[in-house]
């Protein structure tokens, strides 16, 4: 489909968001309703949505790893990778990891945003929360990802000690 800002994938578009509402959704019955989200849609919503997100989430994990092994092929034969060029801005946490392609080091690069909880009438913080977002992964072979889903992908179960990581760095400064 063609847009006046280019062209959508539908398809990529619909994963996307089949994934998001599930993770969405999930958050809300856990976080802010306290309650398991089969409980909360019942058992039948619940499981098509889980099973929705599941397969889509299967689905983007097999293109990333296809992807992944045709660049391994690429750095094989000697041939260069089409990843796009990235640059990182230099407010952007840097942390290092084994690439996906070369298995040499990769950076990734992360945003990270601080949540201040402050008591106004009484002048004092109360508590602070630091997020982190992986924004790009960048490797000297030529491997490139700038999006945050592919990136946690790549993470895979290193994903929180990842985001640990650099928090503890960030406090450190």
């Amino acid at each position: 489909m063609v847009h006046n800002f280019g062209y959508l994938d539908i398809q990529d578009l619909k994963r996307k968001i089949q994934i998001k509402v599930a993770n969405f959704t999930e958050a809300i019955c856990r976080e802010c309703m306290q309650e398991d989200p089969k409980i909360v849609l019942g058992d039948s919503i619940w499981s098509s949505l889980l099973n929705n997100h599941n397969e889509y989430k299967k689905a983007s994990f097999l293109e990333l790893e296809e992807r992944i092994k045709h660049y391994q092929q690429l750095l094989k034969i000697g041939e260069s990778l089409l990843c796009p060029q990235i640059s990182y801005r230099n407010n952007q946490e840097a942390e290092s990891i084994e690439c996906p392609v070369c298995k040499s080091q990769a950076t990734i690069y992360s945003d990270v945003e601080w949540d201040v909880d402050v008591d106004h009438r009484e002048g004092t913080i109360m508590g602070v929360d630091i997020f982190v977002f992986p924004v790009l992964l960048d490797c000297s072979c030529g491997f490139t990802l700038d999006n945050y889903d592919e990136i946690r992908m790549v993470l895979d179960d290193e994903y929180d000690d990842f985001c640990e990581r650099v928090r503890n760095k960030t406090l450190d400064i």
